[in-house]
């Protein structure tokens, strides 16, 4: 059975505040099996890529039921280049994490495939602000890693972020007010055919900088990150020399204990911990900060 790991942050100032916790994908038909849900631009290209919605011959090993089928035919000296996107809803302070299931069935040969999120809607006529390869927060990309051609697995087990997306890979987070922005994955290949199949994807959206450690108002020292594979992720950031977790049950009984310095990241896994409700505490050179980290079976 999955684990499923969900947390929220509040400050201890003498006392520890009320908090909720939540995480969900906001993506619509993540399971590739209705078009209706998807909009497709060809982004300038001269080759279209061709979509089998509620593929089942050869899905992925992370998918299920159907996929989506995603190929091309090469015309020399053309190339194909699409944007498969829909409109969603982004709100101040949350935090939005990609993935999906992913397979090279065949010929994938200078392959991309970059996940953006957008101000503005693609269209047919180009590449628009914010579709720049540098920007993406993460990508498939054959030419800088030849593995992708015969890769099966999670997007996330193989992406790369852009050079200058400066948060997390995959991650994006929404300071502004709420607002009405594009989701977008980039598919394509230079003057090559390519075939792969694309499923259960999603874009999840959790307590934003609840994920950023504050303490008692000081800028973003340690990071905290919750996996239902790998477990609880502490990283410590720029301008932090040192830090210390102690993780407790809501009787107080201690569960984990982790420190780091010359260590700058560490994992306490989810693989030790039951189903329940957990308190993780954060000691910097700042201050103390407490993390509610809910595990549910």
């Amino acid at each position: 059975m999955k684990r499923r790991l969900f947390s929220t942050l509040s400050v201890v100032i003498g006392m520890l505040l009320p908090i909720t916790s939540f995480a969900n994908n906001i993506l619509q038909g993540g399971d590739m099996e209705d078009a209706d849900l998807w909009s497709v631009a060809r982004i300038g290209a001269d080759v279209p890529v061709s979509l089998t919605w509620g593929y089942t011959e050869d899905i992925p090993s992370h998918g299920e039921g159907a996929a989506l089928r995603l190929s091309v035919d090469a015309i020399s000296g053309q190339g194909s280049n699409m944007a498969l996107y829909q409109p969603i809803s982004v709100k101040k302070g949350r935090t939005y994490t990609f993935d999906c299931a992913f397979k090279a069935i065949s010929n994938t040969d200078n392959l991309w495939m970059q996940v953006y999120i957008l101000d503005t809607e693609p269209n047919d006529e180009g590449e628009t602000e914010g579709m720049q390869e540098n920007l993406t927060l993460g990508q498939l990309n054959s030419w800088i890693d030849p593995d992708v051609n015969t890769f099966d697995g999670l997007f996330s087990e193989k992406a790369v972020k852009g050079d200058d997306h400066t948060a997390e890979l995959l991650t994006y987070y929404h300071e502004g007010e709420d607002a009405e922005k594009y989701f977008m994955i980039k598919i394509g290949t230079w003057d090559h055919v390519f075939e792969i199949a694309i499923d259960n994807l999603s874009l999840t959206e959790s307590g934003g900088e609840s994920n950023i450690i504050k303490a008692y108002g000081s800028t973003p020292k340690v990071a905290v990150s919750s996996d239902p594979v790998e477990g609880i992720t502490i990283t410590l950031m720029d301008g932090t020399a040192h830090a210390s977790a102690v993780l407790t049950d809501l009787s107080g009984k201690i569960c984990a204990t982790c420190s780091l310095s010359s260590v700058k990241k560490t994992t306490i896994p989810a693989s030790g911990l039951t189903s329940g409700i957990y308190l993780l505490q954060v000691n910097t050179e700042n201050g103390s900060v407490t993390k509610k980290i809910i595990i549910s079976q």
